[in-house]
């Protein structure tokens, strides 16, 4: 009798237009490197005209190809690519092939298995589990600008580079809907745009996942990282593993991308600068800076069971 494969009801996906599909491409292989037999697809949403890359095809890639909705015409865009809002679009697209989502940036970077028992994280009966935003960590009881903008009491707030979604549950809380309306309503006080927006239909509506998901000390806590053994590494802000010409971004980081775009996109431009030397009193600083907010970090960790476990209770000081 010939085994029929159980349908895949899970998937990760990456919204690009054809400036990031290089990047999206040097996440798909990082992930694919630590999940060869993997029981969930990987989804390219993309709504630019492009010929699909062979490395894609040889990744088993799915690229789904989208008409920009009306809506997302209106929507603020002035520091990302317009294409970042399709991933508003997707789950209610997806709900009926797919129960989970994953949908990571361009910059993000695995290196460690693990991500495909994310997918069975516990969300309660929440849209969406996310990772908080960096300046949290250390500092959680902060009201962030947008909830100080908006006269909102000052709740937890993620960081959208990583999103897990139950697609159901998107669909019945209307997420979709209340970004437009959102974005409509205050679209000018928002800060981060797409992810202002999420954070805003979904205030006190999403569950915490462990920060190893979504590291954002990158760059901004450098010493912390061998200390915690973070699994997915978020390179956000103006510093890239492929434009990085202060040399801001960790070397090993820098030489996966380097790699991997040049034998699969070498036409591509990169940019690298030396390594970035600092300055004894400078060094100093972080020093002192790490060890603060390292404790209170620490502290903010040991909430969590394991990496793999999350927080409901949002209404808390979190």
């Amino acid at each position: 009798m010939q085994h029929v494969r159980p349908p895949v009801r899970k998937a990760i996906i990456i919204t690009c237009d054809n400036n990031h599909l290089p990047y999206a491409a040097t996440v798909f292989h990082s992930i694919c490197r630590f999940h060869p037999d993997r029981d969930f697809d990987l989804i390219l949403a993309t709504d630019a005209d492009f010929a699909v890359p062979p490395i894609l095809d040889d990744m088993g890639v799915r690229v789904l190809r989208m008409t920009p909705p009306d809506d997302m015409q209106k929507l603020k865009s002035s520091r990302l690519p317009r294409t970042a809002y399709l991933r508003l679009w997707l789950p209610q697209r997806l709900a009926g092939e797919y129960a989970r989502l994953i949908y990571l940036d361009t910059d993000m970077w695995l290196q460690r298995n693990g991500l495909d028992q994310l997918f069975d994280a516990d969300l309660g009966a929440h849209p969406v589990g996310a990772v908080l935003e960096r300046p949290l960590w250390a500092r959680p009881y902060r009201r962030v600008r947008d909830q100080r903008r908006l006269n909102m009491a000052r709740a937890p707030y993620f960081n959208s580079g990583l999103l897990l979604i139950d697609t159901a549950a998107w669909v019945s809380a209307d997420v979709l809907n209340a970004c437009l309306k959102a974005a409509k309503q205050h679209g000018d006080l928002f800060q981060y745009h797409d992810q202002s927006l999420l954070n805003y239909a979904l205030y006190r509506n999403w569950a915490q996942i462990h920060p190893s998901w979504n590291w954002q000390w990158v760059f901004y806590h450098p010493m912390s990282e061998s200390l915690f053994d973070p699994a997915l590494l978020h390179i956000y802000g103006p510093h890239k593993p492929w434009d990085d010409p202060e040399g801001r971004i960790p070397g090993r980081v820098k030489a996966e991308f380097r790699l991997f775009l040049n034998r699969h996109f070498p036409d591509r431009p990169q940019r690298y600068g030396p390594m970035q030397t600092t300055r004894s009193r400078r060094l100093t600083r972080r020093t002192l800076r790490h060890l603060r907010d390292v404790r209170a970090f620490r502290k903010y960790v040991a909430r969590f069971a394991d990496e793999f476990s999350t927080l409901h209770q949002l209404h808390d000081a979190s």
